[in-house]
């Protein structure tokens, strides 16, 4: 059950982040550089992972580096979670066995991505903004 857990946070962070915006082509006065986003960095927020046998779990990532969510079993976790590499490493707390890393797909339109584990297992991610728009359009 923990290996559940721990992939679903994990594909949750990973899979949050969206390409920077380009800058517009018509822009006349110099501004200051923004810093550049890294791809495929995770974007905090609350999310749904869907697991490859259709079960969702709750999973919020907070913009402090922890992370919080229910295991498919009901079981409640938390931790930290790092970026590098373009990968999205998540912690438990305590730390386990079935802490991993995971690599997210770009973003849809609606901010719902795919991730995989370092260990083989693939996710699907969709932020509760996305989930919020669907029921108010239904």
């Amino acid at each position: 059950m923990r290996k559940l857990f721990a992939c679903a946070a994990i594909a949750a962070l990973a899979a949050c982040s969206q390409p920077a915006p380009e800058p517009a082509a018509e822009e006349t006065t110099a501004a200051a550089p923004e810093p550049a986003a890294d791809a495929g960095a995770p974007v905090p927020g609350d999310y749904t992972v869907t697991y490859e046998d259709g079960t969702a779990t709750p999973f919020t990532m907070n913009a402090d580096g922890t992370w919080s969510g229910t295991n498919p079993a009901g079981e409640a976790g938390k931790g930290t979670y790092t970026f590098a590499d373009g990968k999205t490493c998540f912690t438990s707390d305590p730390p386990n066995e079935n802490d991993t890393c995971w690599t997210a797909s770009p973003a849809a339109a609606d901010g719902t991505f795919s991730s995989v584990s370092d260990k083989g297992v693939t996710v699907s991610v969709k932020p509760a903004a996305a989930q919020a728009g669907e029921t108010a359009a239904e």
